[in-house]
């Protein structure tokens, strides 16, 4: 959610560790979530995101999960003259930032901050994506939810984000709670019930959280995002669940950021991306 609305929180649920993580999964799931965690600025609003690994042509790349919402301040819109002398309207995006803590030992100890270009947004579900502009700041990204069954109501979750933005909650303050409900329609957003039916969650969030993620607390595969809550109620939020994002991402071109077992992108697909996505299926 925007720092400035209070009574908005989203949550990205599916947190994934790449290959090679501890095998003591019990002991590092918190730990991991808070190391792909970031909070986004986006000019005067702030929010939360998640990181994923991609490798594109070789090199690795970074990307950001986040709300609509969020990054929404951003967008610039401007008339100009084709060359055909037609009138044409551009809409562009200026960079949001992203900024990651270091923690150490319990403590933290740092941050870095880099700046993100706006790769697609869907106004429908609340969902953005970002392409981090330096690859190779981190080696630990997010693993998806893939699971054919959606988690029931009662499955224990954990979010991860800037709760109070990050004078408040810095980049990776970490909650409990659980999936209170499946299958919310919120008219809110969507251009109808296909669009916007969300989950519920008692996890604690406060503005700054939106984006932020959910994950299971079993293994910390990330299922989902907050997007809006109840004003004043800082444990009854709404998630983007991970089955809207994949349907998303099918329709983008994107699953690939999410499913290691798909071919990896080239540069030539990502400039392909449409910007802003409104394709009704």
């Amino acid at each position: 959610m925007k720092f400035k609305h209070f009574y908005m929180a989203f949550v990205i649920l599916s947190l994934s560790y790449v290959q090679g993580l501890c095998a003591d999964v019990s002991n590092r799931v918190g730990p991991d979530l808070q190391r792909v965690s970031v909070n986004v600025l986006a000019g005067r609003d702030q929010g939360s995101g998640t990181i994923f690994l991609s490798l594109v042509e070789g090199e690795q790349s970074a990307w950001v999960l986040t709300a609509n919402h969020v990054i929404s301040g951003l967008r610039e819109v401007s008339d100009v003259i084709d060359s055909d002398g037609t009138d044409k309207r551009v809409i562009r995006y200026a960079d949001a930032s992203i900024i990651q803590e270091t923690v150490i030992s319990g403590r933290t100890v740092g941050e870095v901050k880099y700046d993100a270009k706006i790769i697609s947004v869907d106004k429908r579900r609340d969902i953005a994506l970002m392409r981090v502009r330096r690859g190779d700041f981190t080696s630990l990204g997010a693993r998806f939810y893939l699971g054919r069954t959606i988690p029931a109501a009662g499955t224990e979750i954990y979010h991860c984000g800037a709760p109070g933005g990050i004078e408040t909650g810095g980049t990776c303050s970490l909650t409990g709670g659980i999936i209170s409900r499946i299958g919310v329609l919120i008219p809110d957003f969507g251009g109808g019930s296909e669009y916007g039916v969300f989950d519920q969650t008692d996890a604690a969030a406060l503005g700054g959280s939106s984006g932020g993620m959910i994950a299971l607390k079993s293994d910390g595969r990330y299922v989902g995002m907050i997007t809006l809550g109840l004003s004043g109620g800082d444990n009854f939020h709404w998630i983007v669940p991970a089955r809207s994002i994949l349907a998303w991402a099918d329709e983008v071109g994107v699953r690939w950021l999410f499913d290691m077992s798909l071919k990896r992108p080239t540069e030539e697909d990502i400039s392909e991306i449409v910007l802003e996505h409104t394709e009704q299926k």
